[in-house]
């Protein structure tokens, strides 16, 4: 059985590199679903991808980057309809990211959806996805199929908005799709900047009064260096972060999502861990998040399950 299927977007991230005070720009493999998908498998479960990659070089590139990295791609499309999409990622002095997209359109919005992408999502346990594949009407429909299917399935489901504003045609729309598919989720992550929007709140714990009505079984609210707080069917809990030199912030919250998916999914009841437990998969994620933020890129900086093992030992000491 696959664990997870992770829907949505894949990417060549360009990564800005210094060489005696010149920027250079690296290709690395990105996408947030994508990246998921990939923080899963090298965790040490079983991560499945649907998506959709430009019949190109870096078409190429991004099935052999998930083919290495043991992740299921029987539903990754490659569509002559457009290029493999470009992030061009730009990092101020603390390591925060800011991105330039080239997508009018870009391969990853055509995402396929037929009997194959069904039975993968019928033989997993958790459906993951994001917004960015819901920023054109067509990414918007075929989002919403995958979605009702795992629905239908009973499938635990986790969605995490990764809003990009410069995608979308207004932010409007962008606020009214998010909103319309947290009726039909149980995990939520958002950042802090995420809850203000959605919510419309300005202040913190208005953001998480909001949240709270919700009633969803998880969201989990990342704050960078301030730490994490999660609603557990209501009750909050909050965890620290681990404090790292902090090199390169992309994919933090796509390695927290995929190190709390993959502790929450050794629960014999994912949406009802102890208190106790779901403290420890949030530290855990952390530290996924932690080792991801210290190395370049995304999908090359995920660390394996031992590496984070060995890193929060050694923290502890």
């Amino acid at each position: 059985m696959i664990d997870v299927v992770c829907l949505g977007e894949i990417l060549i991230d360009m990564t800005p590199r210094q060489d005696h005070q010149r920027t250079f720009y690296e290709p690395n493999p990105g996408g947030a679903p994508a990246n998921v998908a990939v923080a899963i498998a090298r965790l040490g479960k079983k991560a499945a991808f649907v998506g959709s990659v430009g019949d190109d070089f870096f078409g190429q590139f991004l099935r052999e980057t998930l083919l290495a990295h043991h992740v299921d791609i029987r539903c990754l499309h490659t569509t002559h309809k457009a290029p493999t999409t470009l992030a061009f990622v730009h990092l101020d002095g603390q390591g925060e990211r800011s991105f330039s997209f080239y997508r009018s359109p870009g391969a990853d919005l055509f995402l396929p959806w037929g009997r194959q992408e069904q039975a993968l999502i019928a033989e997993s346990r958790l459906f993951h996805f994001g917004s960015l594949s819901m920023t054109t009407p067509y990414g918007r429909k075929i989002t919403r199929k995958a979605l009702e299917y795992a629905k239908k399935k009973g499938k635990i489901i986790s969605f995490d908005p990764n809003l990009r504003p410069s995608l979308w045609k207004n932010l409007t729309e962008a606020k009214k799709t998010i909103l319309s598919v947290l009726p039909h989720i149980h995990i939520l992550k958002v950042s802090e900047e995420e809850l203000s929007f959605l919510s419309g709140k300005a202040h913190l714990q208005e953001g998480i009064s909001w949240a709270q009505r919700l009633a969803l079984p998880f969201v989990i609210i990342t704050r960078g260096k301030e730490g994490v707080i999660c609603l557990h069917q209501g009750t909050l809990l909050s965890s620290s972060i681990y404090e790292v030199e902090v090199i390169d912030t992309t994919g933090a919250g796509d390695a927290f999502v995929g190190g709390f998916l993959s502790r929450l999914l050794e629960e014999n009841d994912p949406c009802s861990p102890s208190r106790e437990r779901l403290l420890a998969h949030l530290r855990y994620a952390s530290a996924v998040a932690a080792l991801t933020v210290s190395r370049r890129g995304a999908i090359p900086a995920l660390p394996s399950h031992s590496e984070v093992e060995n890193f929060m030992a050694s923290s502890r000491q």
